[in-house]
């Protein structure tokens, strides 16, 4: 992985691959085709822009969020 993100230019030295390092649990998290999603994977926090993402959902109903995190405001 590591070697294609340096071929677009950037130093590999600048680059840490972090191989998957959270416990998997085996839950089904089955996505439907015909919906639209917007996926939100990080730190659920204010620092993180939280709220505006908060107020964009109210503002796009026919859209489903998906939040992968944790954080203060979980």
């Amino acid at each position: 992985m590591k070697e294609t993100i340096a071929k677009g230019g950037i130093e590999e030295s600048r680059l840490t691959v972090l191989h998957n390092f959270i416990e998997k649990n085996n839950k089904d998290y089955t996505l439907q085709t015909n919906e639209k999603y917007v996926l939100y994977f990080g730190r659920i926090s204010i620092e993180k822009g939280i709220k505006t993402l908060v107020d964009v959902i109210k503002e796009l109903p026919h859209i489903k969020f998906v939040f992968v995190g944790d954080g203060p405001l979980e």
